[in-house]
């Protein structure tokens, strides 16, 4: 799994939104779905532009995958949980292990935002399944 300071700093960002996500959802773990939507409320991304090229709707899919939160047992002791604490599902190690090698392949410095968003329609996860579901 590549480190943190392999990841952009908006890229950074959405994973940390990702954790925020996860923690006011009472999730012990960051899962694919938590990556998808930290990266979609991110902004000023790459996403935005690839989602209109493929005629999917933000708004919708964000819709779609909260929705998908809500299936996810909430855990008590998750209010109280910081970064370390929470655990990271295997679909979401194999997005970043898809997203440094989609770095390594175009020559790419830094792991962006769009790496990870092209990452999780390239695995099997819940999140690409919201995605293949919007076309």
């Amino acid at each position: 799994m590549p480190s943190l300071d392999k990841f952009t700093l908006k890229a950074q960002s959405s994973l940390e939104r990702a954790q925020q996500i996860a923690i006011e959802n009472s999730h012990l773990e960051i899962r694919a779905v938590h990556i998808l939507l930290g990266l979609l409320k991110e902004g000023d991304t790459l996403i935005q532009p690839i989602l209109e090229m493929e005629g999917v709707n933000a708004d919708t899919l964000i819709h779609k995958a909260e929705e998908d939160l809500k299936k996810i047992m909430p855990s008590p002791n998750a209010k109280n949980a910081n970064f370390g604490q929470l655990y990271l599902t295997p679909e979401v190690i194999q997005i970043f292990e898809r997203a440094h090698a989609l770095l390594k392949e175009i020559g790419d410095e830094y792991i962006a935002c769009e790496h990870l968003f092209i990452a999780i329609s390239l695995t099997e996860n819940g999140a690409n399944t919201i995605l293949k579901s919007l076309g």
